[in-house]
């Protein structure tokens, strides 16, 4: 009995287990799932199994975020997204680093996954160049291996992926050069399609080399790792250059001595104010090489310290230090990697034919009878020509030359300069020698020299030789400086190769150029190149800092170089979402900057005179976003493509007295008689004659369905039209005096004026009922050729002589005096661009500085900028903040983050 009781009371009621069921579903739910997971995380394929050896570039890093997240706010990776090859994703890049998902706890933890990337190129078995990448989901794995299922019933993804299949099995295409498929925790992309099928095998692991396998997959000591074979690396680097060059024909040499057996390594480390790269490359020269090379010849001296490096005093600039071997070595390996087109060895053989005509010795006797294995070029603070270095191996060899040759009329010798009490001789080099240093770049027609600690020194300019004496004997050395130790911290000092620089006053070959790696690299304007080779490992290292940015408001990417002259005027597109540019160069380039992409267009469109953005409207009813007018009324509506649309051009006929403007979604035209044109969105054509008589020379003003312009002349006046209809029908609004510019028109306590400053600096302002309001006019010192604008419930107006004056409604003013500033011709522009309270005023006259004044006419910070003309604002760089976009006197697009 007491058995049954029990029973039943451990039997639930009903309404109980009804209650229960819902929550019993889910927990075995949530044991499927966490079966499932468990499941998928020990049923796993490594990394490895989806990379194919050969590679040219290898990567790991074990947290995606923690290695990428930081790169995001780089002005390195900003400019990066610039170049041709990644501009098309710099806009997908400005959205992510403008995203909140930045700060979400989720999307941080799902990032902290593993990913292992390759480069391919130059090496056989590949036809293409290509990248793989391979991310290990994790944890995620779960989700990951549902995710083919799930892709097919996903609309916005399965319209944009296409499902296509190898002889492997199906892997899915994004656009033309992106390729992915999943492989239990693996996500495995593409820029290739061949390679990612070889991918597909899973089994790649089994092609590697035991040292490969281990090297591969040790423990990372750092964020990122990075291994290249060194011969696919380079073979890599020589197939993407486009001519032959110094570099490549010397990377070429070297090639076949690099060593298969051993791994390149790179590392790299980044930041916003320093740079350090490291490259160490195994060579492998053999016991017995079959033939000898003059360059390979260098490369098999271990590196050691420069004796010159200590000697040289605190005010070096910059230096390069050559010690890789003689002058003769140097010689023999010149004649290898130099281009043809150099043809130095013809050079070489001239010279000496006629050294030994003359002086008869062989120009190697000359130049390499007395010289060491120690050359250097550097700069002195203050001295624009640079100074050369030679070591002396025989001062009695040397004495001997040098009087053998100064003996000789032919070449001329001054012994009696005297500097700072240093005795400084000058030579006028022989003509056959300055040949051979000239097609090695070095131009010295008549030097003084300097012998000082077995070392001759030769400058263009003696200052330099007397501040090199004085140097010697100076105990604030280079070495000793703060910028030289912060560039070579991680430098050693065994040398075969050092060039340290300091952009202001030297730029070395691997900042030259306009590419993206040039202009990276440029950021950071003080460093030290280095190479050494010590037991055939030859070692390559950058070290730099930003010692002292361009300026704390830099944007990367700017400036951007125009071909033509242009008007200094900006047009930025008004149809939704667009981030494009446009401006004219040479009365007949449209250009156009996307300001998301960086993609630039141009297009050449014959006797081009104004161009305007069109409405919204416009590019909604058929694409076009800019208008672009002939000095003849020609009207052309422009794509995003810069490509006319239907229907256009339109020949309006009228004789163009000012800018055109856009009226009602339509391009109004303005005639020297006074007519407006107005040409539609679909090209129909109606005409608003104004009758006025002594014509129409700037853009009339528009406020909704209202449109005011100024009647120039001493009967003129000011005129408002509504559509067709005319509001001062019985007369124009009077000023006393001439004026320039169209009238401001404004809304104040819910009813609308206009204003206007005459020549003489009488402000009036007018009701649309013609009224006066009081105590206006009121009278402003100065002459004044602009019209004022209205900000923050203000009038403000800019004299030719750099007064800028705010005026109240009621009358009362205040004035503000911008230094050196004149503005006969000159812009003001009204914009909120912090996004803030209050509205701001920019200013910019004849000279080249743009100001920014808030309301209150207080300098706005970063302001003034290099940049005159109208400026724009716009989000460049994805910190969600306006940046400054204008144009300068020496015709480039100039941007500042001024918001900083």
């Amino acid at each position: 009995m007491e058995e049954n009781d029990k029973k039943k009371k451990k039997k639930l009621p009903l309404v109980v287990k009804l209650l229960l069921l819902p929550f019993e579903i889910i927990l075995a739910l949530l044991i499927v799932v966490l079966l499932w997971f468990t499941f998928c995380c020990f049923d796993r394929v490594k990394p490895l199994e989806a990379l194919p050896p050969d590679y040219a570039l290898y990567l790991r890093t074990d947290s995606v975020w923690g290695t990428a997240e930081p790169l995001l706010d780089l002005d390195a990776t900003l400019i990066a997204m610039t170049s041709p090859d990644l501009q098309k994703y710099r806009e997908s890049y400005l959205n992510i680093k403008s995203s909140k998902l930045r700060q979400n706890f989720f999307v941080k933890k799902a990032l902290q996954r593993r990913f292992d990337a390759a480069v391919y190129g130059g090496q056989e078995g590949v036809k293409e160049n290509g990248v793989i990448g391979v991310l290990d989901t994790g944890f995620l794995a779960g989700a990951a291996r549902l995710a083919p299922h799930l892709i097919p019933h996903i609309k916005a993804v399965s319209e944009k992926v296409e499902l296509s299949v190898n002889r492997h099995g199906n892997y899915y295409q994004f656009g033309d050069s992106l390729f992915f498929v999943f492989r239990k925790n693996l996500l495995v992309l593409s820029t290739n399609k061949e390679l990612l099928e070889e991918a597909m095998t899973w089994s790649n692991s089994k092609l590697y080399k035991e040292e490969e396998l281990e090297a591969v997959n040790a423990r990372l000591k750092e964020p990122l790792r990075i291994f290249a074979n060194g011969k696919n690396l380079l073979n890599y680097v020589i197939a993407s250059q486009n001519s032959s060059s110094v570099v490549q024909n010397y990377l070429e040499i070297i090639v076949p001595y690099l060593s298969q057996e051993e791994y390149t390594s790179l590392n790299i480390g980044i930041s916003e104010n320093d740079l350090n790269v490291t490259v160490s490359v195994p060579m492998d020269f053999g016991d017995n090489p079959s033939v000898y090379h003059p360059v390979l010849g260098l490369l098999q001296k271990d590196s050691a310290v420069p004796t010159l490096l200590p000697q040289f005093s605190e005010d070096v600039q910059y230096y390069t230090l050559i010690s890789a071997g003689t002058l003769r070595d140097l010689r023999d390996a010149a004649t290898r990697i130099l281009p043809p087109e150099k043809d130095f060895m013809t050079t070489w053989n001239r010279s000496d034919t006629i050294s030994k005509f003359l002086f008869n010795r062989s120009l190697d006797d000359l130049l390499f009878s007395w010289t060491a294995d120690e050359f250097a070029a550097f700069g002195i603070e203050g001295k624009s020509e640079p100074v050369f270095a030679i070591k002396i191996a025989d001062e009695a060899k040397r004495r001997e030359i040098f009087d053998k040759v100064f003996s000789s009329y032919i070449v001329n010798s001054n012994d009696s300069l005297l500097v700072d009490g240093v005795r400084l001789p000058c030579v006028e080099m022989p003509g056959f020698v300055l040949s051979v240093l000239q097609a090695l770049n070095i131009n010295i027609p008549k030097p003084y020299y300097l012998i000082k600690d077995n070392y001759i020194y030769l400058s263009q300019s003696p200052e330099n030789l007397a501040a090199i004496n004085t140097g010697v004997q100076s105990s604030k050395k280079l070495t000793g400086s703060e910028n030289w130790k912060r560039v070579s911290s991680k430098q050693s000092p065994y040398s075969t190769l050092s060039l340290y620089y300091n952009l202001e006053r030297s730029v070395p070959f691997f900042v030259k150029g306009n590419s993206a790696m040039s202009k990276i690299l440029a950021l950071y304007n003080s460093g030290r190149f280095d190479l050494r080779i010590k037991d055939n490992l030859l070692t390559v290292q950058l070290q730099a800092s930003a010692l002292a940015l361009e300026s704390s408001n830099h944007i990367p990417g700017f400036p951007i170089e125009l071909e033509h002259r242009t008007n200094a005027e900006l047009v930025k597109s008004k149809a939704k979402k667009s981030k494009l540019v446009f401006w004219l160069e040479n009365n007949s380039t449209v250009n156009s900057l996307d300001c998301g992409t960086f993609e630039k267009g141009s297009a050449e469109y014959p006797d081009l005179k104004y161009i305007v953005a069109a409405s919204e409207a416009t590019s909604k009813t058929n694409g076009g976003e800019l208008w672009a007018v002939t000095k003849n009324g020609m009207a052309y509506l422009l794509n995003a493509k810069l490509e006319s649309v239907f229907g256009y051009p339109i020949l309006s006929g009228v004789s163009l007295s000012c800018q055109p403007f856009v009226y009602k979604d339509s391009l109004a035209l303005v005639g020297a008689d006074g007519a407006i044109c107005f040409i539609s969105e679909k090209g129909e054509l109606s005409l608003l004659e104004t009758g006025v008589e002594s014509g129409i020379l700037a853009a009339p003003s528009v406020s909704g369905d209202y449109m005011a312009f100024y009647e120039k002349g001493f009967f003129g006046g000011i005129h408002i039209y509504k559509g067709q209809e005319n509001i001062t029908a019985q007369g124009p609004l009077e000023l006393d005096g001439i004026a320039y510019g169209s009238p401001c028109i404004f809304t104040a306590g819910g009813k609308q004026y206009l204003s206007m400053i005459t020549q003489a600096g009488q402000l009036y302002v007018y009701d649309f009922n013609g009224e006066l309001l009081s105590p206006f006019p009121v009278g402003l010192n100065g002459v004044f050729y602009l019209n004022v604008v209205m900000a923050d419930g203000y009038l403000f107006a800019l004299s030719e002589e750099g007064d800028i004056y705010r005026v109240g409604l009621d009358g009362k003013a205040m004035r503000v005096k911008i230094p050196y500033f004149t503005a006969k011709s000159g812009h003001l522009t009204v914009f909120d661009y912090d996004e803030k309270a209050g509205q701001e005023i920019f200013v910019s006259g004849e000279g080249n500085a743009l100001y920014g004044f808030n309301s209150a006419l207080e300098l706005l910070p970063g302001f003034p900028v290099s940049a005159y003309g109208n400026p724009l604002f716009i989000d460049l760089n994805g910190d969600n903040k306006n940046d400054c976009l204008a144009i300068t006197f020496d015709n480039k697009i100039v941007a500042a983050n001024v918001l900083r």
